[in-house]
């Protein structure tokens, strides 16, 4: 039987094999990498845009109720606490009883006040509360007792959420909440931990909360009504000097968010400014390698007299 001769790869065939084989592998290294570059500046912008919508909905849920005179009609002066106000002085609920503000006594009051601070203003807004039960009841558990009509009487910490006897004796109801009526108030404010860079809410009938994570940087201006029907946009510092709470009609904040990853970018990046409302926030060159984004957002106040 006739075996044919085979012959193997020459030399330079190898070489040349191989160099294919090389060049390859190195495009798809690279195509992995960028993918890789790709995906973890999408998960970042993912982070940012998700934190960011959590906390303008809380925000916004407070500032749209700023001013609300109850399902009573009562009359607030003005929507917001400011330091004018002085301390606060919460009072009794029907039955006896103040409501809490400061928690654990470890919040100083002119920490509350609405006021601008370097990177991380601080806002607080006032409403009166609904009685969430039907006249008569005194808690209501069950969905026929509940007021339908009840609009507000939850803090942004979930203060007065059980709709509870409490929750009743200390709502603007003349017959069922506080003695005086006027001082069922829910203060609602808004601050920033700038060590741990997080949103946090308090309330003085729930206590305190974490409402968002990594934000940088937190400014709020106050949109001041004129009397030719134009809004001029202040900060607090110049609504409170120029007596003009009573005259604001809508809030402007602007978020600075940061990225949990600190290296989304190989190198640091350019772009070390950032605007917010009227005030240019600078990062520190240790941040750099980090993701940033400027939200913003105008909320009108329709509760406001």
């Amino acid at each position: 039987m006739r075996h044919t001769k085979q012959n193997g790869l020459s030399l330079i065939e190898l070489l040349v094999s191989m160099m294919i084989g090389l060049f390859l592998l190195g495009g798809l290294v690279t195509n992995l990498i960028s993918s890789s570059k790709v995906d973890k500046n999408r998960e970042a912008v993912r982070e940012l845009d998700s934190n960011a919508q959590v906390a303008m909905d809380s925000i916004r849920q407070a500032v749209s109720h700023a001013g609300y005179p109850s399902t009573n009609n009562i009359y607030l002066d003005k929507a917001f606490y400011t330091e004018e106000d002085g301390d606060l002085q919460n009072a009794d609920c029907r039955g006896g009883g103040g409501l809490k503000r400061d928690i654990d006594g470890r919040t100083p009051q002119s920490s509350q006040w609405t006021r601008d601070f370097s990177n991380a203003d601080v806002l607080t807004v006032v409403s009166l509360a609904d009685n969430p039960c039907l006249d008569g009841k005194t808690s209501c558990p069950q969905p026929v007792d509940m007021n339908d009509t009840a609009l507000f009487y939850v803090d942004c910490a979930g203060g007065g959420l059980d709709r509870g006897a409490r929750t009743v004796s200390c709502s603007a109801d003349p017959d069922a909440g506080m003695n005086a009526p006027g001082n069922a108030k829910i203060f609602n404010t808004f601050s920033l931990d700038t060590q741990e860079k997080t949103l946090i809410c308090e309330g003085n009938r729930g206590g305190q909360a974490i409402l968002a994570e990594n934000i940088y940087a937190m400014q709020f201006l106050y949109g001041v009504q004129t009397s030719n029907g134009q809004t001029t946009y202040k900060n607090a510092d110049s609504v409170e000097n120029d007596s003009q709470w009573g005259l604001v009609k809508s809030v402007q904040v602007a978020l600075l968010m940061e990225s949990t990853n600190k290296n989304v970018f190989e190198k640091s990046n350019t772009k070390t400014k950032y605007k917010l409302l009227d005030r240019t926030i600078t990062i520190p060159s240790s941040d750099l390698h980090r993701l940033y984004r400027v939200y913003t957002m105008t909320m009108k106040l329709g509760n406001v007299n």
